[in-house]
């Protein structure tokens, strides 16, 4: 029998004050990385933690996570020609981290395959290419291997060409996507993803010079469509922004406000002002439920600077400032201490290092929980009846926090009911009250002792604060009803008064 739809609205179901994220502390990973340009989140070594792959003026490392977020610095190379670019990933299917790096200084594109021991071979399995960057590896025309695509810039080629894998690493000639450019006009960022809906990756390009273009992959990139853009694009990246099954794209734009592009179908976008100001040009724009609260937020990062907008629902965002700056011009997220929230990783090309900042959000304990049953004596009589709870929540820190608040029931049965979790922003001493919350327990429900647990925390795999109460469902005498019917006659069971 399912008592979900009993606890449909058994959540720690108050209006609160909406409050900023926690201060995120820095921690600076060991050896300096002259010039640090590009990072990346990876795991490296298959233990099943974010690494950080990064390159610098000449070099290129990654660090070793022990999975608590400390960190062992490792070289991959160096002396490699200027500002490598790179991309880290699975090559060949073997299970482990492969890396693609060229320079624009240099005509070679070098894959390093991971022989499985930390070590790499060395392979040049496409042709010369003068000028490339912004390169990744992706299966796009679904055959079983990864493909190669990246950006050229140079006097005689301009434009986004993919090689296509003819199976084992061997590519075939570059193919130009898109290279219908006029003399001297740039090149710009890329994102690939399912457009359409058919399986396949389909790719958001732009020329920098105020128009994107999609094109829809069926046997090879096809033309498509011109999105026109009031101003210069410096990032594209392709997420399901809205939550209705169709990738939507996010640019970061040299104009106010920012926007994304909302995927109507058919390969067609209507343009969503995000309310965004301030970020003119961001160099980097990531959609993220950056704060697990369900919904699709940005970050966007200026010069090392980066800052959360957090979604408020209908395309309403709040802006959070989040990582000062310091000169960066990439950022990426993970997991790297293991808490179960997503960090920052920032290279800082002026002062010579890539630090990761942790996200705190959760991890101060300050927070008192308490709940009390208010109908006495808590017992259901065997018709059903009603049983209700009150809740106390207090933050003691000085600042707002972000928590997540779980109710689970556990029947008699000993069978818990999947829990229903929410986030709740705390503010710094104010006690919440919330008075009577109520839920009807219909007679077809068995007999026996119910268990109700409230907790807080980044449930379930940090509680920092928890109560529960205990009551009583009689037997029934007669025929037991059918339950989903007695459950569809509850669907007005919650009375909330006041705070």
């Amino acid at each position: 029998m399912n008592i979900r739809r009993i606890l449909a609205a058994i959540v720690l179901g108050i209006s609160l004050v909406s409050a900023a994220l926690a201060q995120p502390i820095e921690h600076v990973l060991p050896v300096e990385l002259g010039g640090a340009w590009r990072v990346q989140v990876v795991d490296m070594d298959n233990d099943g933690d974010g690494d950080v792959i990064a390159s610098g003026i000449r070099d290129l490392v990654w660090w070793e996570n022990d999975g608590a977020g400390e960190f062992t610095y490792h070289l991959i190379a160096e002396n490699l020609p200027l500002y490598p670019q790179f991309w880290a990933g699975d090559l060949d299917y073997d299970g482990d981290t492969d890396i693609i790096s060229g320079s624009g200084e240099d005509t070679i594109v070098t894959f390093r395959v991971n022989n499985g021991d930390g070590t790499f071979s060395l392979l040049y399995p496409i042709d010369p290419v003068i000028g490339h960057w912004n390169m990744k590896a992706a299966d796009v025309d679904t055959d079983g291997d990864m493909d190669f695509i990246c950006c050229i810039g140079n006097l005689d080629d301009e434009g986004v060409f993919w090689w296509e894998n003819l199976g084992n690493l061997v590519f075939s000639d570059s193919t130009a996507i898109y290279n219908d450019l006029y003399f001297g006009q740039l090149t710009g960022p890329y994102d690939l993803g399912d457009l359409d809906n058919d399986g396949d990756l389909d790719m958001v390009w732009t020329d920098v010079m105020y128009n994107i273009y999609i094109f829809e992959f069926d046997d090879g990139f096809e033309p498509g469509f011109t999105v026109p853009i009031n101003g210069e694009v410096y990032d594209i990246a392709i997420d399901d922004i809205n939550d209705d099954g169709f990738n939507d794209f996010a640019v970061g734009v040299s104009i106010n406000p920012q926007k994304y592009f909302k995927n109507v179908g058919d390969l067609e976008y209507i343009q969503v002002f995000t309310g965004i100001f301030g970020m003119t040009g961001p160099e980097k724009v990531i959609p993220i439920d950056f704060d697990r609260d369900g919904d699709t937020d940005f970050l966007n990062e200026l010069s090392g600077s980066v800052f959360l907008f957090e979604n408020q629902g209908n395309d309403v965002y709040e802006t959070i400032y989040y990582i000062p700056g310091g000169g960066g011009q990439d950022m990426d997220i993970g997991d790297l201490d293991g808490d179960g929230d997503l960090d920052v990783v920032i290279p800082y090309n002026n002062d010579d290092m890539v630090s990761w900042w942790e996200n705190d959000r959760v991890t101060n304990v300050g927070v008192s929980l308490s709940i009390a049953p208010f109908n006495s004596p808590t017992i259901i009589p065997e018709t059903g009846g009603w049983f209700g709870y009150s809740a106390n929540i207090t933050n003691t820190l000085a600042q707002g926090t972000t928590y997540i608040g779980q109710v689970t029931v556990y029947g008699p049965a000993d069978n818990p009911n999947i829990p229903i979790q929410r986030y709740v922003n705390i503010e710094p001493g104010v006690p919440i009250i919330v008075d009577e919350i109520q839920h009807y327990l219909p007679a077809g429900y068995p007999s026996g002792e119910y268990l109700l647990v409230a907790r807080l925390g980044l449930a379930p795999a940090t509680v920092i604060a928890e109560d529960a109460f205990y009551f009583i469902k009689q037997p029934f005498p007669g025929n037991v009803p059918d339950a989903a019917s007695a459950a569809s006659d509850s669907s007005q069971f919650l009375t909330r008064i006041g705070r």
